[in-house]
C-alpha cells in the first residue's frame, strides 16, 4: 500500500496475507510487520530486536516461521529464554533511505533496544509497480525526488531546480527527454564491478529458481548469471552511485548519529549483499554474516531470497555475533545471562 509518508513510497498493508504459489504463507501483523499478532507495547523485561532491509529480511520465499528474524528469536531465547522478540520490519525492495523511514516510525512504535539493518539493495527508491500513478502526488509536493529518479539535471537538487520541476511543464518534459537521450548515449556498456554482478546475479536468479527449488536449479542460474558476461546501463549505474551518496548513506549516517547513545544500531552484511568492508562508511558496527560463510557453502546461500535452511544458518550465525553486543539494561536483560554461552 501507499506509505503515509513519501519516504517509505510504500508499506506493508496491516492484517494483510498473502499465499505463495507453494502455499507458503506471508503474513502482516496490525502493527505491519512481517509475522504473528503480537503487541506493539514492549512488555515489562522483553529485549526488542528490529530487522530492516529488503526482500532478504522480509523472507520471500519461505513462512512466517521460517525468515531469518522469526528464527533468530528462537535462537536468542534458547540463550534467554522467554527474554527476546525479534521483529521483521523488512519491506521488498526497500533501500537504505527507506529502511530509515521505518526505523524511525519502528521507534515511536516499538521501542527497541537493538536495531539491526541489511543492506541488500542499493540506489534509487522503488516504486510499487500496481501503483505507479498513485506516486505522481509525492513528485508534486516532493520535487527533490525528480532529482533521485533523473541523472542529469542543470541544478542539480537546488532550490531553483525543484521550483521549475514543480510548476513548469515543459521544463518537467523537457528534463525526461533530455535523460532519455541521455541513457541511449550511455547504451555502450561496460564490464560490471563485483558489487554490479552481485546485483545482476540476483535479478537473474528468479523467484520460480528460489522457492524451494532444488538446490541443483538454484546453483544453475547462478552460475548463468555468471557466465553469460553480464553487462549494464551505465546510466542506471550512475544514477545509483549518485543516490547511494547522497541519499541512502547521508541517511544511516544522520539516524546512527542521532540515535547511537540511545540504541544498539548494527549493520549486518549478507551473502547476497555488501560486505562489512563495503559498509564502512557507515561507520556503525558490522556483523559479519557474509565473511562467516564458508567459501566451499553452495550457491544457494548467496541467494537473495534463499530457504529455511539457509535462513536457518543466518538465526544461528547472528545469534552468535550479537550476543558480545547486546546492552544490559535493568529489566530486560538479566545479569546471570551469558550470551557467549
Amino acid at each position: 500500500m501507499i506509505s503515509p509518508g513519501w519516504e517509505r513510497h510504500y508499506c506493508l498493508r496491516p492484517g494483510s496475507r498473502h499465499v505463495y504459489w507453494n502455499w507458503l504463507v506471508a503474513t502482516v501483523n496490525a502493527a505491519g510487520y512481517r509475522g504473528r499478532e503480537r503487541p506493539a507495547r514492549k512488555p515489562p523485561g522483553v529485549y526488542r530486536v528490529v530487522c530492516f532491509g529488503g526482500s532478504n529480511v522480509f523472507g520471500a520465499a519461505v513462512g512466517d516461521g521460517k525468515t531469518y528474524p522469526a528464527q533468530l528469536e528462537r535462537e536468542l531465547n534458547k540463550r534467554y529464554p522467554g527474554r527476546f522478540e525479534v521483529w521483521n520490519a523488512g519491506t521488498c525492495a526497500y533501500v537504505l533511505s527507506q529502511d530509515i523511514a521505518a526505523a524511525r516510525r519502528a521507534i515511536t512504535l516499538l521501542d527497541p533496544d537493538m536495531m539491526i539493518f541489511t543492506v541488500t539493495n542499493r540506489g534509487r527508491r522503488a516504486f510499487n509497480d500496481r501503483q505507479e500513478r498513485s506516486f505522481l502526488p509525492f513528485f508534486d509536493a516532493v520535487p527533490a525526488l525528480y532529482w533521485e529518479n533523473l541523472y542529469f539535471l542543470p541544478w542539480g537538487s537546488t532550490g531553483w531546480n525543484q521550483a521549475f520541476l514543480k510548476h513548469w511543464r515543459f521544463y518537467r518534459l523537457a528534463m525526461v527527454a533530455a535523460n532519455d537521450a541521455l541513457r541511449i548515449f550511455m547504451a555502450g556498456v561496460a564490464p560490471l564491478g563485483d558489487r554490479e554482478v552481485r546485483d545482476r546475479m540476483r535479478s537473474m536468479a528468479t523467484e520460480a529458481a528460489v522457492m524451494h527449488q532444488p538446490a541443483q536449479a538454484e546453483e544453475a542460474a547462478l552460475r548463468r548469471a555468471v557466465t553469460q558476461g553480464l553487462r549494464e546501463d551505465q546510466y542506471e549505474s550512475a544514477i545509483r552511485a549518485k543516490v547511494d551518496r547522497s541519499l541512502n548513506d547521508d541517511a544511516f549516517l544522520g539516524f546512527y548519529e542521532q540515535f547511537r547513545k540511545r540504541f544498539v544500531i548494527l549493520l549486518a552484511s549478507n551473502p547476497a549483499g555488501a560486505s562489512c568492508d563495503e559498509l564502512r562508511d557507515l561507520r556503525a558496527p558490522c556483523l559479519p554474516l557474509k565473511e562467516s560463510l564458508s567459501p566451499q557453502a553452495p550457491l544457494e546461500y548467496r541467494l537473495i531470497h534463499p530457504g529455511a535452511r539457509v535462513y536457518h544458518w543466518y538465526a544461528k550465525t547472528l545469534a552468535r555475533l550479537i550476543g558480545p553486543r547486546l546492552r544490559p539494561t535493568e529489566g530486560r536483560v538479566s545479569s546471570r545471562s551469558n550470551p557467549s554461552a
